[in-house]
């Protein structure tokens, strides 16, 4: 974990990996998916996916025992030189240098080498020096751990690289760096790969209240791990245009509508992912029990958490879950006192249930407006709102949403269904809660006890 990564990032996701896999037996044994579950967040998902094949090989070549010898530690997944090295010394107590970045930057510095033009040579310089100081440590009576641990902290606490506590460094009279001002300069900077930006469209498709998640294959990035269905743009074609052929024909999912809600960006080591999110709504998938070169399946919300799923993916779905969403319900009456109520499509989120009309408030409208133009849109009728009812908050998997419910007087126009399948005219009592989304579930509750005696809270 600390390849690639500091301390202080480090200590809880090891805390949390050690409680799951107390030891090379139990992380041998495990699925991929649990041990890409315990990294997630981390980054690097190579290093967890080598180590748990590493455990694996160990347990069957070498009875569980973690190798001594050098040349054949190498030869496991993940395992280099900086690796086999700390094994060996702090394990074994055998006399293997272990150079990290910390390492590197103690020794570029205290005996910098003017001959050095590149951070490649640099690092071969401070190695060949690690080795050969090791060897007379332990000559001298010093442990191979406590030689190659001291140097880390003396990096880490010490030799920073931003910051060079000279005064506190035990070997600060010795540096050749300190004595010609350079430890800025030191160790030599790699060469920066650029980082590549891809334009990325990313799918959130529902179907019956289950999301659909794809696992990565093999050779893509984030390999392993499931994620939201995901594709580059190609060239010049127009926006969702891509992400539908993927749907298309990796999914076979067509004939829908995609709506985009909004932009993200996340940052890998070598590529930047510009993301324009849609959503959509299906009824089926053809392909889903059949052979697929992009494996998937559609996951209820409460299943997602314990999915292995990338922190560019849950950045996506917090922000989706997070969104504001204001809307506002429609109480209309019949002269006998039963209220309209509608059924939903069958391909939205609460498909095939029944609901009070009503829809989105926009920027600038106040509910009361918002509320006379849906019922217009929906229902091709004129509505006056004349009594607010209820207000309710509600968490849902696409956003937090804010309904108030509204008793409206019918000015004029006849029903005509323009967003529903059907509508009922039904007493309050007559009214299912199962059979609504839950926050127009919750106010059929409170009505309900107010038509018997009591105030709506």
């Amino acid at each position: 974990m600390l390849q690639q990564t500091g301390v202080e990032t480090v200590i809880p996701y090891y805390e949390r990996f050690m409680r799951s896999f107390p030891t090379l037996h139990s992380l041998a044994k495990a699925g991929s998916d649990e041990v890409l579950k315990s990294w997630e967040g981390l980054g690097y998902y190579a290093r967890a996916r080598n180590l748990h094949e590493a455990c694996r090989l160990i347990v069957e070549r070498q009875g569980g025992k973690i190798p001594e010898d050098y040349a054949d530690l190498v030869k496991l997944p993940g395992i280099g030189a900086y690796t086999a090295g700390a094994v060996l010394s702090i394990a074994y107590e055998k006399p293997y240098s272990s150079v990290d970045g910390n390492v590197h930057r103690v020794f570029s510095r205290v005996y910098l080498n003017h001959a050095l033009s590149n951070a490649r040579e640099e690092k071969r310089y401070t190695r060949g020096l690690a080795e050969t100081y090791i060897q007379i440590a332990v000559r001298g009576g010093i442990s191979p751990s406590e030689f190659n641990q001291a140097y880390m902290e003396l990096g880490a606490l010490v030799c920073g690289p931003d910051h060079y506590l000279c005064e506190r460094c035990p070997i600060a009279d010795s540096c050749r760096a300190r004595a010609t001002g350079l430890q800025p300069a030191h160790p030599l900077k790699e060469t920066k790969v650029a980082v590549e930006t891809k334009e990325m469209e990313v799918g959130i498709i529902w179907r019956r209240q289950r999301l659909l998640l794809e696992k990565r294959n093999e050779k893509a990035l984030l390999r392993g791990f499931w994620g939201l269905p995901t594709v580059e743009v190609t060239p010049g074609s127009d926006p969702g245009q891509s992400l539908a052929f993927l749907l298309a024909s990796h999914f076979r999912i067509d004939g829908i509508h995609l709506k985009e809600l909004f932009r993200e960006q996340h940052v890998f080591t070598h590529q930047r992912w510009r993301m324009r999110v849609f959503q959509a709504f299906c009824d089926s998938s053809k392909s889903e029990d059949s052979e697929s070169s992009h494996p998937f399946s559609f996951f209820s919300p409460d299943q997602i958490p314990v999915l292995a799923i990338p922190k560019a993916f849950r950045k996506v779905l917090d922000r989706y879950a997070g969104r504001q969403l204001h809307v506002v319900a429609a109480i209309i009456k019949d002269k006998p006192g039963r209220v309209f109520v509608a059924k939903r499509n069958a391909d939205g989120y609460f498909g095939n249930y029944w609901e009070f009309p009503g829809g989105k408030v926009e920027p600038g409208e106040t509910e009361e407006v918002a509320l006379a133009r849906e019922i217009q849109e929906e229902l091709s009728i004129t509505v006056e709102p004349t009594r607010f009812l209820w207000r309710e908050t509600y968490a849902y998997p696409f956003g937090q949403l804010q309904i108030a419910f509204f008793e409206c007087e019918w000015k004029g126009g006849s029903i005509v269904l323009n967003a529903h399948q059907e509508g009922r005219w039904l007493k309050p009592d007559q009214m299912e809660p199962a059979d609504f989304p839950p926050a127009d579930a919750g106010f059929i509750e409170a009505y309900q006890k107010e038509l018997g005696g009591a105030e709506i809270p």
